[in-house]
């Protein structure tokens, strides 16, 4: 059959081939369509490392897999697509987007398909803002001690009973809180990944095969835990929509001191999650590291790997240490900002007090009476003595600290009882186990003025109670520290705040 068409039809139906070849080609309308690559995924997607005009994309197939990234602003017709990248089964995929606009929010999705495939496929669409570079008010969240991979092995997959999985519920309502609030970043405090888990950890296959009990002892137990950890019953679904930074804890078990786990959980680490010292420089295997985002410095520091690199122990509050190279970078990194606000963040003091369920080990708990003589204005034990000269002499504000479990705010008073204007702030915990308040010595060290009551439990200075900070960033004039409440069984006082203090140069 020949039908004859007019030239003003012709034309049309070429145009419409042409748009129909653009939109194939480019990838270019994000959400438009409802079909989804077929690819099977040991992590899906994952941001880190933010910056000014940039972020990082990664994902871990199962089987080899073509990549793309589209990206573009929100409710425009066109968007941007990366070359395409081939990952091998099991291997980390990483897509590095640079050149974009600071303070500036997009989406993305990746597009992908199998090597004998011709026609990439795409996945969800997700968003992220890129850091600020002006002095602008922007926020984001600091949490600490999700205990993440321990509260999934007591969750409802291997665990049902609620009474046994309350931990895995907070985790995961404080990890849903976040996602409600405007925060451009995460700072994730130190104890998630959990390889040297002690005896937190219960018995849950992944994916049938077995990650071990308590702490590791192969590669293959710490892959799964870290596969386990970044995914979409635990974490994921959190770094799927905002850009995290990690802080390595002592369940992260890289300690110099770990000698059981560290090899092992360097090369889990490493195999999901990009190398942070590709964009932000630091230590080679991204152990520390900082950025600029407006007017706020975040350095990370590291108290585990140096710690016991000597075969021993750390039996005092004087062998916790960073090491010569990490003190000469985090003097040299203070010096060099002219940010207004520089914040350290560790999985805790380097030094301090043992606590009451570590009699070998002396984790460097306490907070700002964590001193010599257990008082506000007496100097540090240990290394901290030294960390803390280095924030007064360049000007760092803030010492943010993981661990113990509970949310303080305290100021590091001077010998004269007179206020340093350097704050200690304990993170709180996302839903992992509770302090040890019926512990008298610990309570103590959390007892800021000295009257006898731990101002943890006071809701005005700090809580017991689970949640996350949110830092807002008011320019150069003031730091707003909230923290907001995590509540699993009344929603009227679930994700609200708990307490809050303002901080001004």
């Amino acid at each position: 059959m020949i039908i004859n068409r007019t030239s003003k039809e012709r034309n049309n139906i070429l145009f419409v081939v042409f748009l129909a070849l653009i939109s194939v080609s480019s990838f270019s309308v994000i959400g438009g369509s409802s079909t989804q690559c077929d690819i099977a995924f040991l992590n899906e997607e994952i941001l880190s490392s933010p910056t000014v005009d940039g972020v990082t994309i990664s994902m871990v197939p199962s089987e080899t897999m073509d990549m793309v990234v589209e990206y573009g602003r929100p409710g425009l017709v066109s968007a941007e697509k990366t070359e395409s990248i081939r990952v091998r089964p099991n291997a980390l995929g990483v897509v590095s987007l640079d050149n974009l606009q600071s303070d500036t929010s997009y989406e993305y999705r990746v597009w992908c398909k199998k090597p004998y495939q011709t026609r990439f496929q795409p996945r969800d669409v997700h968003d992220f803002t890129t850091l600020h570079e002006a002095e602008d008010t922007f926020s984001f969240a600091y949490v600490t001690d999700t205990h993440a991979y321990a509260t999934w092995t007591a969750g409802p997959s291997c665990n049902p009973v609620p009474q046994v999985n309350k931990a895995y519920y907070k985790m995961a309502q404080t990890r849903d809180n976040i996602l409600t609030h405007d925060v451009d970043f995460v700072v994730l405090g130190g104890d998630w990944a959990m390889l040297s888990c002690g005896g937190s950890c219960s018995y849950c296959p992944v994916n049938g095969q077995s990650p071990g009990m308590m702490s590791i002892t192969s590669q293959s137990e710490a892959d799964l835990r870290y596969q386990k950890t970044l995914d979409e019953e635990v974490l994921g679904p959190l770094f799927q929509e905002i850009p995290f930074v990690y802080v390595l804890g002592d369940h992260e078990g890289e300690g110099g001191y770990q000698e059981d786990t560290n090899v092992f959980a360097t090369n889990a680490r490493k195999k999901h999650l990009p190398n942070p010292y590709a964009v932000y420089g630091g230590e080679k295997d991204g152990r520390y590291y900082s950025f600029k985002t407006g007017p706020v410095q975040i350095i990370i520091i590291d108290v585990m790997a140096q710690t016991g690199a000597d075969g021993n122990l750390p039996v005092t509050a004087d062998d916790w240490t960073l090491g010569p190279a990490q003190l000469r970078w985090l003097e040299g990194t203070l010096k060099a900002s002219d940010a207004q606000w520089k914040l350290i963040f560790a999985e805790h003091l380097v030094g301090g007090e043992k606590g009451p369920t570590t009699p070998t080990l002396w984790k460097g708990r306490g907070s700002i009476k964590a001193t010599l003589d257990d008082t506000p204005s007496s100097a540090y034990k240990g290394e901290q003595a030294v960390v803390h000269e280095l924030m007064k002499q360049y000007g760092a504000q803030i010492f943010f600290s993981g661990n113990d479990h509970v949310a303080t705010i305290g100021e590091k008073l001077d010998e004269n009882g007179l206020g340093e204007n350097i704050w200690h702030i304990l993170g709180g915990r996302a839903g992992g186990k509770n302090p040890w308040t019926a512990n008298e010595t610990y309570v103590d060290e959390m007892d800021f003025d000295g009257d006898g009551v731990a101002e943890y439990n006071t809701d005005v200075t700090g809580t017991q109670k689970e949640g996350f900070f949110k830092i807002t960033v008011n320019g150069g004039e003031s730091l707003l520290l909230e923290y907001i409440r995590t509540n699993i069984n009344n929603p009227g006082i679930n994700n609200v705040v708990l307490f809050n203090h303002t901080i001004v140069p």
